[in-house]
């Protein structure tokens, strides 16, 4: 995302218009990812952050700069074959900290772990 005066919820509100159901068949955006958008913008903490997605991982931040996120190193929620993936930062196949196949379960690890991180 550019940096400029959007919020955090003017950015889920145009991501999540922007990825909802119908998708073509050749779209790389999966159901478990609309799944996740959705969970994510539910949640108290996540929906105070801006969200950026790739094809199969969501992200969060406090800035909408990505130049400006130097020292966060929060968590991601990966999105793929109906599963939900919570990886520590960086993202790496060692760093896979919950693989499930419960939306809830995943935000909620990803949401706790990032409010650890601003507390301190």
């Amino acid at each position: 995302m550019l940096s400029d005066s959007r919020s955090p919820e003017s950015a889920w509100t145009r991501l999540l218009q922007e990825f909802r159901p119908p998708h073509s068949g050749s779209d790389p955006y999966t159901p478990a990812m609309w799944t996740l958008l959705q969970a994510a913008h539910r949640h108290p903490l996540l929906s105070t952050l801006y969200p950026e997605l790739s094809t199969t991982m969501l992200t969060f931040s406090r800035t909408d700069d990505f130049q400006m996120r130097g020292g966060e190193r929060f968590p991601v929620i990966g999105a793929a074959a109906g599963k939900f993936g919570v990886s520590a930062y960086p993202v790496a196949e060692n760093n896979i900290l919950l693989v499930t196949s419960e939306v809830d379960k995943a935000v909620a690890l990803a949401a706790s772990l990032i409010e650890e991180q601003l507390d301190q």
